[in-house]
């Protein structure tokens, strides 16, 4: 019997209660079931995840099989573990906190009739079923993906490749994520788009398809949460040292935002205006971007939380950019 065409991956872990809808989701795809198989990828999870596959896979209409991880090592070996174990031609990924629109996999591909494309990143918005609201003025409690466009990271969590291109690279980047652990736990930030930018080098095209709808979770997180996030960017002057051309994503080859710019401008102009007023203006930008629209209490702390976030990630930036003697900001 003939190999699918496609194979769609999906890294998961400690997700069994999430899992029946993924598969529901996946069932709706309008690409035939003949057309596709679903790997889906244990990550060693140690609640119900084995029994819930178990069953969901005796019972769905897909081609659907699991695999699994010897021990909890991350996404990135997940995910290698899960291609490897296919034949297919082109593969889809996504994560475990997400859900494809039912044209997601038939837009996602369409790109490959295109010799040149390697890669393509598929459109990801939060879930708009969640009563959770991202984008409310205390947003900063909640944690999601809203992807609309190429980005410099080929997130995976909504991205397709060609088998050829991604075994020409070897996989998703497992050193780089191994260099991430931290505090008896595993963190992870940059596998992806290692791999998408390896893939580049050697002459990949990339194109975004905005029919490639997926849904992400909107999840609420605490304080020691995005602490963490904020330390793993140390890892970016890692990755522009490995690929210099990411320096062309970056806003004027040096800062990762453009808002951090802005944070650096604002403190310059603030130890220049105590001494020369005129100096002042350099805060513009800073206060254009973090200042409340409406005098709130919830706005202003959800604006000061940006900023304390923020500067954490610079910080955390230069101690990377020092360490790889790679200058970013």
């Amino acid at each position: 019997m003939a190999a699918p065409r496609v194979a769609v991956i999906v890294p998961t872990y400690q997700r069994a209660d999430r899992l029946p809808h993924l598969i529901a989701a996946l069932e709706t795809q309008t690409l035939p079931y003949s057309e596709f198989e679903v790997i889906i990828s244990d990550d060693c999870s140690a609640d119900r995840t084995a029994d819930v596959l178990a069953e969901l896979a005796s019972r769905s209409p897909l081609n659907l099989r699991v695999v699994r991880t010897d021990r909890n090592s991350g996404p990135a070996v997940a995910r290698n573990i899960g291609w490897r174990s296919t034949q297919a031609s082109l593969l889809a990924f996504f994560d475990d906190d997400c859900l494809p629109t039912p044209r997601w996999l038939e837009a996602g591909i369409a790109f490959f009739n295109e010799l040149d494309v390697g890669i393509v990143q598929g459109r990801t918005i939060p879930d708009p079923s969640s009563p959770l609201d991202p984008y409310s003025t205390l947003g900063y409690k909640t944690v999601t993906q809203s992807i609309r466009g190429l980005t410099n990271r080929y997130e995976g969590c909504n991205i397709f490749y060609r088998r050829a291109v991604l075994e020409e690279v070897g996989g998703f980047d497992e050193t780089l994520a191994v260099s991430l652990i931290s505090g008896g736990r595993s963190y992870f930030f940059g596998d992806d788009s290692g791999a998408a930018w390896a893939a580049r080098r050697l002459g990949a095209g990339d194109r975004f398809a905005a029919d490639a709808l997926m849904h992400h979770e909107i999840r609420t997180r605490g304080i020691r949460w995005y602490l963490r996030w904020a330390l793993l960017h140390r890892n970016w002057p890692l990755l522009v040292r490995r690929f210099p051309e990411m320096r062309e994503s970056l806003w004027f080859r040096f800062f990762l935002w453009p808002r951090h710019a802005a944070i650096l401008l604002a403190g310059a102009g603030t130890a220049v205006g105590v001494v020369w007023p005129p100096g002042f203006v350099l805060t513009v930008p800073f206060l254009a971007h973090y200042l409340p629209w409406r005098l709130k209490k919830d706005e202003f702390l959800g604006r000061a939380a940006e900023v304390v976030f923020d500067v954490l990630v610079m910080g955390s930036i230069a101690v990377g950019a020092v360490r790889q003697r790679t200058p970013m900001l």
